[in-house]
């Protein structure tokens, strides 16, 4: 199993990702948290695809955890409608 840590800072960072990381077990991607609305950024700075990106935990409710899941969500979604 491969950890990537997509970001690690808190609520208030200016310089770095809020709280994300993904864990791939022979390519099933499992994506811990969503902060900050630069996921899909560094989803592919990581070398990964956004579209083999199957499940999303978040492990609590603040800001700094949840913040990118929807705008991610959305660009996810207006990808798929341009490219069909």
């Amino acid at each position: 199993m491969k950890l990537t840590m997509l970001g690690t800072g808190n609520a208030l960072v200016t310089e770095c990702y809020n709280t994300c990381f993904i864990l791939d077990d022979n390519r099933q991607y499992f994506m811990v948290d969503g902060g900050g609305n630069a996921v899909l950024t560094q989803i592919k700075h990581a070398g990964y695809n956004w579209m083999d990106m199957r499940h999303i935990f978040v492990t609590h409710k603040h800001v700094d955890h949840l913040l990118g899941i929807p705008s991610t969500a959305f660009r996810i979604m207006w990808m798929w409608l341009l490219s069909s």
